[in-house]
């Protein structure tokens, strides 16, 4: 649950997937279509926003060199799965998904979706992470994604 507090708001939605991480299917090896969705959702109220929320899924789709769908892998989205995802042991912070994802929500409570898009970032092993240290304390892992759907998203807010 997320509360907040406003005479009048809007609400945004956005979804975006990415494919990248995809492999075409051979003669001597299937394909996998590994599809990753980031969802989000902004309450905004006075130009800012007031509440956020996201969430994420990664299904795989085995396909064989004619397209035929040869087995498919979900497991639920990363809320769903809570401590069952299993990033605690690669977190650099000790902390799951979806607690890291509370905390970045809650850090773009006040700001504007162009404030969110231009959030500093820097590399570490691969990921773009936070350069504050305060959101760094409690969300270690890649938000880039996160950036995207709630900018996205309070670009949507109707």
């Amino acid at each position: 649950a997320v509360n907040f507090t406003a005479d009048e708001f809007t609400l945004g939605l956005s979804a975006i997937t990415s494919a990248s991480s995809s492999t075409a299917a051979t003669d001597d090896e299937d394909g996998v279509v590994k599809m990753y969705t980031n969802y989000g959702a902004v309450v905004v109220a006075d130009g800012k926003i007031v509440a956020a929320l996201n969430d994420a899924t990664q299904p795989n789709i085995t396909i064989d060199v004619f397209g035929d769908i040869v087995d498919a892998s979900f497991k639920g989205t990363k809320r769903e799965l809570g401590p069952d995802y299993g990033m605690t042991v690669a977190s650099a912070i000790g902390v799951e998904w979806d607690a890291q994802s509370d905390a970045f929500s809650k850090y773009v409570v006040g700001m504007t979706g162009e404030e969110v898009a231009a959030l500093e970032t820097q590399e570490h092993n691969g990921h773009q992470i936070s350069v504050d240290e305060t959101l760094l304390a409690s969300c270690s892992m890649d938000i880039t994604g996160m950036m995207e759907v709630f900018a996205e998203a309070f670009a949507y807010a109707r």
